[in-house]
């Protein structure tokens, strides 16, 4: 999530809470001719609000198998997965206390875009497992670790929404 809130495009709607309308607002920062899949992350404070709204589409009514895990429905042809990590800040000049929603596009279409994902990761190493026998109490303890980082590879691919809190 922290990579994602470096993202250049940004869609000021610190104004008003979250709806179906503040959504299209900020979709329409991507300027595509085609849509494409997408998914935006919510904090679950932001969920009731969404759920109330008339556009929104809930997972239970979806076809089987057609899902992103964590999402709990549709809006504005956005797949929406609520995260405690989307972060709430002050944001504009009267410090608003808003949620920083960033929207990111799943889809490549080689035809109207790059194929440069929005989100890279760039292992250092693999998983790292390792045990430590203990034999006097019987015992064997296994740990396990991994080295990465997320960064934000495509620009074009992100806007991130503040929406108020």
């Amino acid at each position: 999530m922290d990579a994602l809130q470096g993202a250049s495009l940004v869609y000021d709607g610190s104004a008003a809470a979250i709806s179906y309308t503040g959504i299209v607002d900020a979709l329409d920062l991507f300027d595509e001719e085609q849509g494409s899949d997408k998914v935006i992350f919510v904090h679950p404070k932001q969920v009731t609000v969404l759920r109330k709204d008339a556009n929104f589409l809930s997972a239970d009514k979806y076809q089987a198998g057609v899902m992103v895990s964590g999402e709990i429905g549709m809006v504005a042809g956005c797949r929406v997965v609520p995260s405690k990590k989307v972060p709430q800040a002050a944001y504009g000049d009267d410090s608003v206390s808003c949620y920083s929603c960033p929207i990111v596009k799943l889809e490549t279409d080689p035809e109207v875009e790059d194929e440069i994902p929005a989100l890279t990761i760039y292992r250092k190493r693999e998983v790292n497992v390792e045990t430590e026998r203990k034999p006097k109490i019987r015992t064997t303890e296994i740990t396990a670790d991994e080295f990465y980082v997320a960064v934000l590879s495509n620009e074009a691919k992100v806007v991130l929404a503040h929406f108020k809190a």
